[in-house]
C-alpha cells in the first residue's frame, strides 16, 4: 500500500501554489518527474513540471541540477513547453557552458520551422544565450531572419544583431550587418524600422547614435501611422538631431508632426514638443505660435492620466513656463490640486501656482493658496505660504498689497508651523518692499514671544533691528530675549539677536545702551557656539574702536539707500533650466540636474557634438542603396543638402572621421603627398587661406605623422568656448573647420596657410575645468608643424597680438 502511494504522482498544484514556499527537497522530485516516460507522454503533466521549475528558478532556488534533463526537453512540438524550456536555458546557459551547446542544433532547426512564432522564439534564445563560444552559430541565422517574410521573425533578427554586438563588437563592425539594418529602413513592418533605429543608436553610441540625413528623416516621417507609440518616440528622438535646410522644410516637418499632438501618449507629446523646440531654435518669430499650438495638448494630458505622468508632464510645464512666461497663465486653474493627488504632485501644483500668477488672476490663485494653508500636510502648507511670498516678488510694483494681507491674516491663526513659516515670508518680502513695512511691525513683539522656531524668531529679530525706531515696545520686547539668553537658544537666534540689539542701539541709544552692554558680556562668555563668542567680540572692539565706524557698518548708512532686494538667485536658477531645456523630455527635467550627473560617462551618447561649418560650394557626394541614401555615422546634427545628399553607409576600412558625418574619400590615384618645403627662418602665417571639409578630411588621412603638443589657456580669455576661441585664433590666421561645445571639453578643428605655402592641420582639445588645450597637428613638412605651434601656444597662452591682415588671399583648393 505504502508502495502504491509512492508511486502515485503529486496532486496539481494552483497556480497560486508555485510561489508559496522555497521547496528546495522537491528538486530531486522534479528530475524523477522530468524522466519520468508517463509525465513525458502527457503534455498536461509535462507542462505542470515545467512550471514548477520555472517557478523556483524565479523564486531564486537553484535548479541548475536539472539542466540536462530540461536540455532533452527541448525536442518537442508544444510551443508552451518551448518557451518554459527556452527561459530556463537562457537563465543557466552561462552556468552550463558545455551542456548549453547540446542545444544548439535543436535550436537551429526551430530557425527554420515553418511557424513564424517557433522561429522568431528559437532565434531570440539562440541570441540570448549569452556564450561567446557559440557566436559562430548565431551568425547565420540572422542574416536568414533579415529576410525573413514574418515581421516577428525580422524583428527578432534585428535585436539579435545587437545581441551580438555586445558578445562581439569588432566582428559586427567589421561585417555589413550595420549597412544590412540601414536598408532595412525600409522595411514596411513600422516595429522592424523601431527597432532598427533603437539597434544603430545603441550600437553607435559612442559617435553619438545613427546618423541621419534628409532622405532618412522624410522616409520615416512620412510613415508615421505605420509606427506604434514606442516607434513614434524612436523616430521623432532622430529628428531632434536633423537640422533642416531651410524655412520651407521646418514648416513642413511640423506640418507632418501637428496630428502627432493628438495622440494620447505623454511621451510621444513630450518628444514632438521637443523636436518643434529644435526645429524653430533659430526661428523667434514662430515661437509665440508654437507655444501656443502646443499648450492645449499639455494641459489634456495634465487634466488626466495616472499621478506619475502628472508629475512629469508638470514638470516639463514648469521649463516652458520659465522659456515662455504667461503662456500658462490663463488657465491657471488646471493647475488646482485635488483632493486625491499624492503629495508630490500637489506640491509642484503649487509652485506653479506662484509662477503663473498676474495682475488680473492674483486674486483667485491667492484665495486658493490661502487654502491650501490649512491642509494636513506640514510640508505642504508651507510650501503654499511660501508660494504667497512669491506671487508677492513676481507682481509688478503697486500689487504686492494682497501677499502682505494674506501673510499678515496667518499670523493670527493660532497654527505655530503657519505663524513661523509666514515671518520667514514676510521678512522676504520686506527686503523687496521696505515701504510695506507698517502693516506688518504691530504684531512683531507679540510674535516674538509666540514663535519657537529659531529661524522665525531670527527673522522677527532681523525685522525689529530695521524698523524698531517706528516700534514703541521693540527695547523691551528685546530685554525679555536678553534677560532669557542663558536659556540656551540656537546660535542662529543668539547672532541675529547680537545684531538687533547692536542696530537697534543707533536707533534708541538711552532705551537700548544697558541691555546692549549686558548682551555682549553675556555672548562673549559664551561657550556654545565659536561664531556668537566672535560676532559679540567683533562688536565689542568695534564700538570701543570707532562708534561712527560701527555705526555705518551696522546700518549701512555709509553707502546711501539700502539695496532693494529683487529676487532669489535660488528660484531663478536661469542657467540650469536653459540646460534642462537641452535635455527636454528626458530624466534630467524630473530630477532637475544634467544627465551627466547622474548618468555614469561611458553610458552617456555624445549629445553634443561639434557642428560643421557649411561651405556652399562643398558638394559631399555619397552613393545611395536602394532608392535612400545612407550617412556615415556622426556625431550631432547633420545638415543635408537636397542637391548633394550625405552618405549614410560607413566604409569599411575608413579611417576615423575626425569632422563627424565626412567619410574621407579614397585619395585619388593620381594625387602624391604634397613635396616637403622647408619652413622658413621666420615663420608667419597667411591672413587668408580656402579649405573645403573634403580636403581637411582627405589630408588628414593621408597624412600618417603627427604631432602632440598641450599648454594652459591664458585667464584673460574669460569664455572657453568655441566660438570664443574661433574669434581668438582667427586674429592670428588661424581658421576653424568644425568646432563644437562638448560637456566637458571643447573640440576645434583648426587649419592654416604659412607664407611657404605649407598646409597645417590641427585638432583642439581644450578641457574646460583645467583649461588645458591638447593639440595634435599634421603637415606635410615637420618644421612647419613646430612652427605653426609656436604661434598657436603663443596665442592661447595670452602672448601674442592680433595680426593686422595685409597678406595675400590664399587657396588650398
Amino acid at each position: 500500500m505504502a508502495q502504491a502511494q509512492s508511486a502515485q504522482p503529486p496532486p496539481k498544484a494552483t497556480p497560486a501554489g508555485y510561489f508559496v514556499d522555497s521547496k528546495k527537497g522537491e528538486v530531486n522530485e522534479l528530475r524523477a518527474l522530468l524522466k519520468n516516460m508517463n509525465v513525458e507522454k502527457d503534455v498536461k503533466k509535462k507542462r505542470e513540471t515545467i512550471k514548477k521549475v520555472i517557478a523556483y528558478m524565479t523564486l531564486g532556488i537553484d535548479v541548475s541540477r536539472l539542466f540536462s534533463e530540461m536540455v532533452m526537453c527541448v525536442e518537442t512540438k508544444d510551443l508552451v513547453v518551448k518557451k518554459m524550456v527556452y527561459l530556463y536555458l537562457v537563465n543557466y546557459a552561462q552556468e552550463h557552458p558545455d551542456m548549453a551547446l547540446m542545444c544548439i542544433n535543436t535550436l537551429h532547426r526551430d530557425c527554420n520551422n515553418d511557424d513564424p512564432m517557433v522561429r522568431g522564439l528559437a532565434l531570440r534564445s539562440l541570441c540570448s544565450l549569452r556564450l561567446p563560444s557559440i557566436v559562430e552559430y548565431i551568425a547565420d541565422p540572422i542574416r536568414k531572419s533579415l529576410v525573413d517574410k514574418n515581421a516577428y521573425v525580422r524583428r527578432t533578427g534585428v535585436m539579435g544583431i545587437l545581441k551580438l554586438f555586445h558578445l562581439q563588437p569588432d566582428m559586427v563592425k567589421q561585417s555589413n550587418l550595420i549597412d544590412l539594418i540601414y536598408d532595412m529602413l525600409q522595411d514596411p513592418d513600422g516595429g522592424v524600422v523601431a527597432n532598427c533605429i533603437m539597434v544603430l543608436n545603441e550600437m553607435m553610441l559612442e559617435e553619438g547614435g545613427m546618423a541621419v540625413n534628409q532622405a532618412i528623416v522624410h522616409h520615416l516621417l512620412e510613415r508615421l501611422n505605420d509606427f506604434n507609440e514606442w516607434g513614434l518616440h524612436q523616430v521623432l528622438e532622430l529628428v531632434t538631431r536633423y537640422s533642416p535646410n531651410d524655412e520651407q522644410e521646418i514648416f513642413t516637418i511640423m506640418n507632418l508632426l501637428d496630428p502627432v499632438l493628438r495622440t494620447t501618449n505623454s511621451g510621444v507629446v513630450l518628444t514632438t514638443i521637443k523636436v518643434f523646440i529644435h526645429l524653430t531654435a533659430n526661428l523667434p518669430h514662430v515661437h509665440q505660435q508654437l507655444y501656443e499650438r502646443i499648450k492645449a495638448p499639455v494641459l489634456t494630458l495634465v487634466a488626466g492620466g495616472s499621478p506619475e505622468l502628472v508629475y512629469c508632464l508638470l514638470k516639463h510645464t514648469e521649463l516652458l513656463i520659465h522659456r515662455c512666461p504667461g503662456i500658462f497663465d490663463e488657465d491657471y486653474k488646471q493647475f488646482y490640486t485635488k483632493f486625491n493627488e499624492p503629495l508630490h504632485v500637489k506640491y509642484l501644483k503649487v509652485s506653479l501656482l506662484a509662477q503663473l500668477t498676474n495682475v488680473n488672476n492674483r486674486t483667485d490663485i491667492l484665495e486658493e493658496l490661502s487654502v491650501y494653508v490649512s491642509e494636513v500636510d506640514v510640508g505642504l502648507a508651507r510650501s503654499a505660504i511660501q508660494a504667497i511670498g512669491k506671487v508677492g516678488f513676481k507682481l509688478p510694483s503697486g500689487f504686492e498689497g494682497a501677499a502682505f494681507e494674506k501673510l499678515v491674516e496667518l499670523l493670527d491663526l493660532d497654527i505655530d508651523y503657519v505663524r513661523a513659516e509666514a515671518l520667514l515670508v514676510l521678512k522676504d518680502l520686506l527686503r523687496r518692499y521696505p515701504e510695506r513695512h507698517a502693516s506688518v511691525l504691530p504684531i512683531l513683539p507679540r510674535c516674538l514671544q509666540e514663535v519657537d522656531e529659531p529661524e522665525s524668531k531670527a527673522a522677527v529679530l532681523w525685522m525689529l533691528g530695521e524698523y524698531g525706531e517706528e516700534i514703541v515696545e521693540a527695547p523691551y520686547a528685546l530685554e525679555q530675549e536678553i534677560d532669557n539668553y542663558e536659556q540656551g537658544d540656537s546660535a542662529v537666534v543668539k547672532l541675529a539677536l547680537l545684531t538687533c540689539t547692536c542696530t537697534l542701539f543707533f536707533k534708541r541709544p538711552p532705551e537700548v545702551h544697558k541691555m546692549l552692554g549686558r548682551l555682549l558680556a553675556a555672548a562673549t562668555n559664551d561657550t556654545s557656539s565659536q561664531d556668537v563668542h566672535d560676532r559679540a567680540l567683533f562688536y565689542y572692539r568695534l564700538l570701543r574702536t570707532n562708534v561712527d565706524v560701527a555705526q555705518n557698518i551696522l546700518l549701512a548708512s555709509a553707502g546711501g539707500p539700502k539695496q532693494v532686494l529683487s529676487g532669489f538667485a535660488e528660484d531663478q536658477e536661469i542657467q540650469i533650466k536653459d540646460a534642462l531645456f537641452q535635455e527636454f523630455n528626458t530624466l534630467a527635467v524630473i530630477y532637475h540636474k544634467r544627465a551627466k550627473e547622474f548618468i555614469a560617462a561611458d553610458k552617456r551618447s555624445k549629445d553634443s557634438a561639434p557642428k560643421q561649418k557649411q561651405d556652399p560650394g562643398a558638394a559631399v557626394s555619397g552613393a545611395q542603396v536602394n532608392g535612400m541614401d545612407h550617412a556615415e555615422p556622426a556625431p550631432g546634427d547633420v545638415t543635408a543638402s537636397p542637391a548633394n545628399p550625405v552618405s549614410l553607409l560607413p566604409v569599411a576600412g575608413s579611417e576615423v572621421d575626425l569632422l563627424g558625418g565626412f567619410t574621407p574619400p579614397p585619395p585619388a590615384a593620381s594625387a602624391g603627398a604634397p613635396v616637403p618645403v622647408p619652413a622658413p627662418h621666420t615663420f608667419e602665417l597667411r591672413p587668408q587661406a580656402d579649405m573645403t571639409q573634403e580636403k581637411f578630411q582627405e589630408l588628414w588621412t593621408q597624412w600618417s605623422t603627427a604631432v602632440d603638443k598641450s599648454c594652459t589657456i591664458s585667464a584673460a580669455l574669460p569664455a572657453v568656448t568655441a566660438e570664443a576661441l574661433d574669434q581668438h585664433l582667427s586674429g592670428v590666421f588661424i581658421f576653424t573647420m568644425a568646432s563644437g561645445d562638448l560637456p566637458d571639453v571643447t573640440k576645434l578643428f583648426l587649419y592654416a596657410l604659412d607664407t611657404a605655402g605649407n598646409v597645417l592641420l590641427c585638432q583642439c582639445v581644450i578641457d574646460r575645468a583645467t583649461r588645458v588645450a591638447t593639440a595634435t597637428m599634421k603637415a606635410a613638412a615637420q618644421p612647419a608643424v613646430d612652427g605653426f605651434w609656436s604661434v598657436l601656444q603663443a596665442r592661447l597662452a595670452g602672448q601674442s597680438q592680433t595680426i593686422p591682415s595685409s597678406a595675400p588671399v590664399a587657396s588650398l583648393i
